[in-house]
């Protein structure tokens, strides 16, 4: 073990800590990014269940890994390692979103020399496998009342209530933290539900309900464990079919650099005859894909309308669009 001399997360010279988002667990939702900070890395740290999702990048690395509840202990193990070598500290989904980012950051001696590579949320990735959009704004609130008083999430449910908004609900139940799921429903009031399990995992499942039918069923809502995801759908929400085989895929492309690709959206991108999108977005990827790209001129409305039609009539059967 390192001997923590060097204070509380002071690194050696040219090592470095990188929080990774891994995604919600199956290698095709992985980053570019994800893959070169963990395999570049001396050590890898986390939970030991994300850990698994992540075995095939982990030959030759040396790795600590720690149980439920122990978030603090994983990230003083990652600061402590510095010493040693560079680290990656692997959070599922996005590190931002209910994630090791804000932990790592406020115990960091330097938080400016820590890199967090973004990821795929569990969330987003969820409405994706079941066809479920947002068209305005939608709220994400854990459920988990170990870091946050339950005053201050039951008051952030009310205003998503009294506004009509999505939500996504992280941390919807657990054995021993079981009432606040109920509380939630019954303050969200009238909803259709999606609950989605173990996405990007090993018995994946996604079923659509509605908060009237969880209210009612408790074994329904024993099923929901801490892999789930409660969403909840609200005022500006689209649910259409979702194919996972199109002539015409949307794909996103992330924050921006091509690094921050998905393997999935490479694949596609890749593969692809013509990508249609705003030029700005198209300069993003560029040396991705040997695609023809098609953008279009005018307001926003009408590029998006000349967007989709040319590449819902467009005579090649692979076309793709962004």
């Amino acid at each position: 073990m390192p001997s923590g001399s060097r204070g509380n997360g002071e690194a050696a010279a040219g090592h470095r800590l990188s929080i990774v988002g891994i995604g919600p667990g199956s290698a095709d939702l992985r980053t570019s990014a994800a893959i070169e900070a963990i395999v570049s890395a001396d050590f890898v740290v986390g939970y030991r269940p994300y850990l698994e999702l992540i075995s095939d990048l982990l030959p030759g690395k040396r790795v600590f890994s720690s149980g439920m509840g122990r978030e603090v202990d994983r990230v003083r193990m990652a600061l402590d390692l510095l010493e040693e070598g560079s680290v990656a500290l692997v959070s599922s989904g996005d590190p931002n979103v209910y994630g090791m980012a804000g932990l790592g950051l406020e115990m960091a001696e330097k938080p400016s020399d820590v890199e967090i590579v973004p990821a795929v949320t569990a969330f987003t990735a969820a409405s994706c496998r079941a066809g479920l959009f947002f068209r305005e704004s939608i709220c994400v609130i854990s459920l988990s009342d170990l870091l946050t008083p339950w005053a201050d999430i039951e008051g952030r449910l009310r205003l998503a209530a009294e506004m009509s908004l999505p939500v996504a609900l992280y941390n919807p139940r657990s054995k021993r933290r079981d009432w606040q799921l109920l509380k939630a429903l019954q303050i969200s009031g009238k909803r259709e539900v999606l609950l989605a399990k173990d996405i990007g995992r090993p018995g994946e499942e996604m079923v659509f309900t509605s908060s009237e039918k969880l209210i009612e069923e408790q074994e329904l809502r024993e099923s929901i464990n801490m892999t789930t995801l409660v969403i909840i759908m609200g005022r500006g929400t689209f649910l259409g079919p979702a194919s996972r085989k199109a002539a015409i895929n949307l794909v996103g492309i992330g924050p921006g650099q091509a690094s921050h690709l998905t393997v999935q959206a490479r694949s596609i991108l890749e593969d692809s005859e013509k990508v249609f999108g705003a030029e700005r977005y198209l300069r993003l990827i560029e040396g991705v894909t040997a695609a023809q790209k098609v953008t279009h001129q005018g307001p926003c409305p009408e590029r998006m309308a000349a967007r989709w039609w040319q590449t819902a009539f467009s005579d090649h059967s692979r076309s793709r669009r962004l």
